[in-house]
């Protein structure tokens, strides 16, 4: 009986050994890179340059909740600094962030155009419910805005201004303050 104890303990050790990784870390994701798996570095920079110009001057890789990215710092020709994040399973970007803006700025190709961000930040506002549904544009900014680029557009409502900042890569309205 004490034989068959230790038998089956040194059965069930052997057979723990042989099991895959995945069997033995239920919770790790296993990718490999390459066409059936997750894009390599070089695939997933073209995308990265395709939507920020300029020259690659540092790479890392990172991980987030199972899914794998690539990120870019890229230096375009005016000295601007971005950081691109690319998904590295489809390619998508997932993030874009200013690092450096130049004095003498040029806005990257492909951002959305200020009419479509003005219209966006009034529907914004009169989504929040700040009574602003009838507000008038006053002006709109390409900005850095917590390390993104996006038009800052303000509006005005009687005595009162707001700024709405909508996110110049997506479109999307990031926040909406009172300006005093």
């Amino acid at each position: 009986m004490k034989s068959l104890s230790v038998l089956s303990i040194l059965l069930l050790f052997f057979i723990g050994l042989a099991a895959p990784s995945w069997a033995q870390f239920p919770n790790e994701e296993i990718i490999p890179e390459g066409a059936r798996g997750r894009l390599s570095q070089e695939p997933a920079q073209v995308f990265a340059l395709r939507r920020i110009q300029g020259e690659v001057v540092e790479t890392d890789a990172w991980r987030d909740e199972g899914r794998y990215y690539h990120e870019y710092t890229i230096m375009r020709p005016d000295g601007s600094v971005f950081k691109v994040d690319i998904n590295a399973l489809n390619g998508e970007v997932f993030d874009i962030e200013v690092e450096v803006v130049a004095v003498d700025f040029l806005p990257p190709p492909g951002l959305v155009d200020r009419k479509y961000a003005q219209d966006v930040a009034l529907a914004y506002a009169a989504d929040k419910g700040k009574g602003v549904f009838k507000g008038q544009v006053q002006d709109s900014t390409l900005m850095s805005y917590e390390r993104h680029l996006v038009y800052g557009v303000r509006i005005k409502k009687g005595v009162r201004s707001y700024q709405v900042f909508i996110d110049a890569f997506t479109g999307a309205a990031l926040e909406m303050e009172e300006v005093k």
